[in-house]
């Protein structure tokens, strides 16, 4: 029955639980069980847009208030997710039918983060530079004490600084080869680092200007330490690439698969 104009907002939900409650005990006379969760979206449409939208500009007390926003929020029982209907409660009812419609497993909508593309392959001194120290940063030569301070030219074994700068420029030919390196550069702030870094460029810049000092069959490395030391190198790759040259000890400071120690070799392989 149409209400007379200026009725309240409340009042004209209250007639639409009505509505709705006639329906449904209708429906349950005649044997129909499917309630108001089956019924048409046009009616589901109507009652949810009545229930959410309309504001109760009428409320006078704060207690009826916290009922709204507990109703809003899709359950107002205190015992949990247990809706029941009362004849004799419309607000009630309207709670238990706004639940057959709302109370749904939402549809999974997440999307899978498409994968991260490869970086180019190094080409210039300075890319070449990245790809070194992203995986030589925590490198340094052999130490003759390995309690002593790694970054100590004179706590180094002979040779083994040069040794050190042959792999580097090696990894950096290796680096316009394979795209699947570790690049990084050095914080400017960490002496360390700073000066790690200016040896990456140099050997970046040897690897810029001799390409054809490797093999052209090598186009990998791997670095051993104490951390990996019986690991098999590349096992997921088939056919497995072999093993064309091995140079070093170094001392790691790093962490990484290759973990630290004072006996690290950098190893490159290739197809045969």
């Amino acid at each position: 029955m149409p209400l007379p104009p200026g009725a309240s907002a409340r009042d004209r939900w209250l007639d639409l639980v009505d509505e709705a409650r006639a329906k449904t005990l209708g429906a349950l006379a005649n044997g129909d069980h499917r309630m108001a969760g089956l019924w048409d979206e046009e009616e589901r449409t109507r009652l949810r847009s009545a229930y959410e939208d309309v504001p109760f500009p009428d409320d006078a007390s704060a207690d009826d208030g916290a009922a709204d926003a507990s109703l809003d929020a899709g359950d107002s029982s205190p015992e949990g997710d247990v809706h029941t209907a009362s004849a004799d409660d419309p607000a009630t009812v309207g709670e238990f039918l706004m639940a057959a419609n709302t109370n749904k497993k939402p549809a999974n909508t997440a999307k899978t983060a498409p994968p991260v593309p490869l970086p180019a392959p190094a080409r210039s001194a300075e890319d070449r530079a990245k790809v070194i120290f992203g995986e030589t940063s925590g490198l340094y030569p052999q130490s003759i004490d390995p309690a002593g301070k790694e970054n100590d030219p004179q706590n180094w074994a002979a040779d083994s600084f040069d040794n050190l700068q042959a792999a580097r420029r090696y990894m950096g030919i290796v680096a316009s080869r394979n795209r699947r390196t570790e690049r990084n550069v050095p914080n400017p702030e960490k002496e360390k680092e700073v000066e790690v870094w200016g040896n990456a460029m140099s050997a970046g810049t040897a690897a810029q200007n001799n390409p054809d000092l490797l093999d052209s069959r090598i186009t990998q490395f791997f670095i051993r330490g104490d951390k990996n030391r019986t690991k098999e190198a590349f096992s997921n790759q088939k056919p497995r690439p072999y093993k064309y040259l091995t140079i070093g000890p170094f001392r790691s400071v790093g962490g990484g698969d290759a973990g630290g120690g004072n006996d690290t070799y950098i190893e490159f392989y290739g197809k045969r």
